[in-house]
């Protein structure tokens, strides 16, 4: 069963991305933004939810459920 991303996490992705957190969805999050497209699909074979949720972040898609 993949890991999910936590709303804790969904809510401060801006953060993680940018370094903040030391916990395995925070590096994993860090992991996924610097991988290229081959192996970004590949860690989305395992964890979906944190490859969408990035992806969803860069294109500007991502809702932000801090303020929702």
């Amino acid at each position: 069963m993949a890991a999910k991303l936590s709303e804790y996490d969904k809510a401060n992705l801006d953060r993680i991305l940018a370094g903040y957190g030391d916990w395995f969805s925070a590096q994993l999050m860090r992991l996924i933004m610097k991988a290229d497209l081959t192996n970004r699909e590949l860690l989305g074979q395992v964890f979906p939810d944190h490859v969408q949720a990035y992806e969803e972040y860069q294109l500007g898609d991502y809702e932000d459920v801090r303020y929702s």
